[in-house]
Order: C-alpha cells, then structure tokens, then sequence
C-alpha cells in the first residue's frame, strides 16, 4: 500500500485537533486532519455547548415569561414550539459548523475522511483505503463518547444520549434522567422548563459533585421548587422497557422505588473515545481513568505522540481543549510554550 508522510498529523476535527493543526501550520508545512465523523465539526459546535446554549436560553425565556406578573409583564400564556425551537438551533449551529468545515477543508491541510490507527510508534494505516501515513509528530484529538455502566437493562433498553435531546422537535411528556453532572442536570432543567414531566436519578449523596456542597444545595432547591422529582443517594437496581414506556427500580434510604417515564435519557457521563486507536502499538500509555497520559506539553509516553482535548483532559471543557491544542503543537514545532494552567478553571 502507498504511504505519505506529514510533519504533523492530527487526529480529530474538533477544537483540540484543529487548534493543534492550525498552531503547527504557522510553522511546519506538511500538516494532515484525519477524521472519520459523518459531520464535520466537534463535539461542542454539532453536540455540545452551542446547540445546549442555544436550546437553554430559548427554554429560560420560557420561565421567565411563565412568571411574567413578577416582573410586570401582563403575559397571558407563554408555550414552547419545540419545532421552531429546533430549526433555529440548527440555523445557529449551521453557521459555526460550515465555518468550521471551511478552515479544516482549506488547502493549508490535508483533511483526509477516514478512520486511522497506529502499526507502530510513527505510522497509521487508514481503515478504508489501506493507506499508510507516517509522521514526524502526531496530535490525538478523538474526543469523548457516551458512557453506558453495566446498569441490569440500561444496555438492553432503548433510551436518549444528550445528542438526541439536543435534536428533538416535539415535547417529550415524561423523561427519567439518569445522572447528575452538568450535562444531567442542564438538560434536566431544559427538558422541565419547556414542559415535560422529569424524573432525575443520581447515584452520588447530591448533584454537580465537582462543584461545593454549598452550590450543589442551591440548584438542588432551585430543581424541586421548579417541578424535578429529585432522587439522589441512590442505588439503581434495574432498568427496563415495559411496553408503555421505560420503568427504573431503585434504591435510596434503605427503601426500593420505581419511577415510570415514556422516555429515558442516559445521562451518566463520556468516556475518552480512545477504541481502536491500537495505542499499544504505538507505545501510548492509558490513565487507571481511560484517558491518555500527557505531560504538561501534552506529550504521551510516546514523545512523537501529543494528545488533548476530552480523551486527555482533565477537564471536558472546550476552551481548555484549545489551550491544549496549541501548546502540544507549539512544543512539537521546538517552541518552548507555557503549560495550560487548571488553576485557573473557575468553579462554583
């Protein structure tokens, strides 16, 4: 098979990966994208943080008009067109997402649409061309996917991953939420504010456990004054489809419950989407956590081999992702940049 060799290539289109591809073009000329993903764009423009914003602020304005007489506004009744509601999300993210595939489709890089792992320490194969591509460096940027625990039934069960929330266009009437994290608890609160009966599970003693006890109280208030039937502390015991819906059994206080929803949202975090990468071939070493083990320029255990983004991060947040993006190419293009500082991550 034939082989091409690149100074830098990097693997995944999304924030980390293209804020590397960008960074390590100011220097070097040979820089190559690999990505396999039937749309181009990363996890925060297609999936993420834009389209929740976007879906968030229209669902917001909805409570705040819902209680108009507190503000002086004489609102006789205030309803979510979920159809409307979805055409203008994929409007807004249309006009990120096509600029997106206009930098990446540039000619300053090689974007090549296909799906690579490592042979060896500095070569890829491509899985539908058979191609070979060698490198003097390379950047992982595979993001992160869904995670199911081995939860009895939740494998077995149809249920919603926070992709298809952000693309509904009808209003849900039941949703048991399974989690408590931010991405559990915004579209929790989403799902509510714009009408839908919402029954969150989590298994930790309390919500948003990355942020103080002080927080996690307030926004627990803020849930059950607005209508979310809470449960936390909880241990699920099962989950299933009964026919007219989707039942869970659990545990909580020495009690067994179950709650019955039309639909259910696995909303129990993302894993480091590091699967068929062969990253031992490649002598890149895992985290006890799944993540790729970086140092502070992002180099793996392979010093040719950078990584960032959520499958190295310890933070999955997009701004971060960039910072590691850039640091991990300006290292591998010899500069001696500053190693992005977590102490500056603002929580509540």
């Amino acid at each position: 098979m034939d082989t091409r060799h690149f100074d830098f290539v990097v693997i995944g289109g999304g924030s980390a990966g293209y804020a590397a591809a960008r960074t390590a073009r100011g220097s070097l000329e040979k820089v190559a994208i690999i990505d396999d993903a039937g749309e181009l764009g990363g996890l925060c423009i297609l999936k993420g943080c834009m389209p929740s914003k976007t879906l968030i602020y229209s669902s917001e304005l909805l409570h705040l008009a819902q209680q108009g007489d507190k503000f002086g506004l004489d609102i006789t009744s205030a309803t979510m067109d979920m159809a409307a509601l979805s055409k203008r999300k994929r409007v807004i993210i249309e006009e990120f997402a096509s600029y997106r595939r206009g930098q990446l489709g540039s000619d300053r890089f090689t974007l090549i649409r296909d799906r690579a792992s490592f042979t060896d320490e500095r070569t890829l194969v491509l899985a539908n061309s058979g191609e070979r591509i060698t490198a003097d460096f390379f950047m992982i940027a595979t993001g992160s996917v869904v995670n199911t625990p081995d939860i009895p039934g939740l494998r077995e069960t149809p249920h919603w991953t926070s992709d298809d929330v952000l693309d509904l266009d009808f209003l849900p009437e039941s949703v048991i939420v399974l989690g408590g994290g931010i991405v559990a608890c915004e579209l929790a609160q989403y799902l509510r504010r714009v009408g839908s009966r919402v029954v969150q599970i989590q298994r930790g003693d309390r919500i948003l456990r990355d942020s103080s006890p002080e927080a996690s109280a307030v926004v627990s208030r803020v849930f059950l004054d607005e209508g979310i039937e809470l449960h936390t502390g909880t241990s699920i015991n099962s989950v299933r489809n009964d026919g007219g819906g989707i039942s869970v059994e659990f545990s909580q206080g020495g009690q067994d419950f179950q709650v019955h929803a039309d639909h259910l949202l696995n909303a129990l975090g993302r894993r480091p989407n590091v699967e068929g990468l062969a990253l031992d071939k490649a002598g890149v070493e895992l985290l006890e956590s799944g993540s790729i083990r970086v140092n502070d320029m992002q180099q793996t255990t392979n010093p040719r081999v950078y990584a960032g983004g959520d499958v190295a991060s310890p933070h999955e947040i997009v701004h971060l992702a960039v910072m590691q993006g850039e640091v991990a190419a300006k290292h591998a293009c010899g500069k001696d940049p500053e190693p992005v500082n977590y102490d500056t991550v603002t929580t509540v």
